[in-house]
């Protein structure tokens, strides 16, 4: 009868003591897992940061052109400034920014309309909120150039028609003022 005593004792004891140690030792390493799952998920991060610092390094000059092809806020307006001057004077622009050294912004447009549109443009573009330095201003007769078009047809007198298509380059700076 002892025996029986002890071996249910026995019994107890790994039921009631046993089983939950067992039990935490096991929680344990489900939480080992996922500590070391966590890890090796930084781990990953913080190879591919390094792996794209280094492309920075390497692609710095090239990171710096992409860069410099987005323009600025100021630029923007100005864009948007010389596309209502457009509409307010009833001619067609097309334009591109340039590049400068110093702190302007520059633009080619070019310009299709009525003479008299055409220089109603210039002066809008020269009373707007910019301070604008037009490096350079090209006037053709036409819109097919000098050669060709109504300019050709009708003689050099023909330019002085306040009606006659001309087509524009101007070359512009740009400033905030």
């Amino acid at each position: 009868m002892a025996v029986l005593i002890f071996a249910a004792i026995c019994a107890l004891l790994m039921v009631f003591v046993m089983a939950p140690i067992f039990s935490s030792i096991e929680n344990g390493g489900l939480g080992v897992r996922e500590q070391r799952e966590k890890i090796a998920s930084y781990e990953r991060r913080v190879l591919a940061a390094r792996d794209f610092a280094d492309f920075a390094k390497k692609e710095n000059n090239n990171l710096e052109r992409i860069n410099g092809v987005f323009v600025g806020q100021v630029p923007l307006d100005f864009i948007n400034s010389l596309e209502a001057a457009a509409r307010d004077s009833l001619v067609e622009i097309k334009f591109s920014s340039t590049k400068n050294d110093d702190d302007s912004t520059g633009f080619e447009a070019n310009i299709l309309g009525g003479k008299e549109d055409v220089l109603r443009f210039l002066n809008k573009i020269e009373s707007s909120l910019y301070l604008v330095e037009v490096a350079a201003v090209d006037i053709e007769a036409g819109t097919g150039g000098p050669e060709s078009g109504p300019a050709a047809e009708a003689g050099s007198r023909a330019i002085l028609d306040a009606n006659m298509p001309v087509k524009a380059r101007i070359l512009l700076k740009a400033y905030e003022k």
